[in-house]
C-alpha cells in the first residue's frame, strides 16, 4: 500500500524511482494504448450500460493487450497517521496510469475532482478519466503534477503567434539551432 505525504505519507517516503522513470518514459505510448481500448469498448458496447461492465470490459480489453491491470485496488486514506478512509481506484494499469470509469451522460467537474484526488492518494502521475455512457466515449487525461501548457494557435498571446520559448507538451521538437549548439 503506497504512503503518499499529505495523504498518509511522509516526506521521506519517496514514490520508488524505478517505477517513476519508466512511467514517465512510457505513459504518452501506454494512456494512447489505453484509450484505444476504450474506443474498442464503447464501439461493442455503446451506451447505456452500468460502470461495472465498462470496468470489466476495459480490464479484459487491456489484459489481452498485454498490460497490467489491477482493478477496484483499495487505498487507505491517512490523516496525520490515522486512518480515516479508503476508496478503491477502478483499475491502475501497469502501475503508472490510473483510469477512472464513468457511465454518466457528461463528464462533471465532481468526476475530475475525484480523480486528481486518486493521483494525489496514489503517488500515480497521470491519470484517465472515462465515460462511456454518452453516444461518443468522452475521455480526460490529469496529471498530478502541474504541467505549463504551451501557447497554441488556438490560445494566442500578444500579436497571436505562438511563443517561441513554450515547448511542446507531448513532443519537444529541436530545431537545427539547437543541434549545432549543442555540437558547438
Amino acid at each position: 500500500m503506497h504512503r503518499m505525504w499529505g495523504i498518509g505519507r511522509s516526506r521521506s517516503d519517496p514514490v520508488h524511482p524505478v517505477i517513476v522513470s519508466r512511467c514517465t518514459v512510457q505513459y504518452e505510448t501506454l494512456t494512447r494504448r489505453i484509450i484505444g481500448g476504450a474506443m474498442r469498448v464503447h464501439g461493442v458496447l455503446g451506451p447505456g450500460f452500468l460502470e461495472s461492465v465498462y470496468r470489466r470490459a476495459l480490464a479484459w480489453e487491456l489484459r489481452v493487450s498485454e498490460m497490467d491491470v489491477q482493478c477496484e485496488k483499495r487505498l487507505d486514506v491517512r490523516y496525520r497517521d490515522a486512518l480515516v478512509g479508503e476508496f478503491a481506484a477502478d483499475l491502475v494499469i501497469d502501475e503508472c496510469v490510473l483510469t477512472e470509469a464513468k457511465a454518466v451522460r457528461a463528464l462533471a467537474p465532481a468526476h475530475e475532482a475525484q480523480i486528481a484526488n486518486y493521483l494525489t492518494a496514489t503517488g500515480i502521475e497521470v491519470g484517465l478519466l472515462l465515460n462511456f455512457g454518452s453516444d461518443r466515449l468522452q475521455l480526460k487525461r490529469k496529471t498530478r503534477t502541474y504541467r505549463a501548457r504551451a501557447t497554441g494557435p488556438d490560445e494566442r498571446e500578444g500579436d497571436g503567434t505562438p511563443s517561441p520559448s513554450a515547448p511542446h507538451p507531448v513532443h519537444p521538437v529541436r530545431t537545427s539551432r539547437q543541434d549545432e549548439q549543442d555540437e558547438g
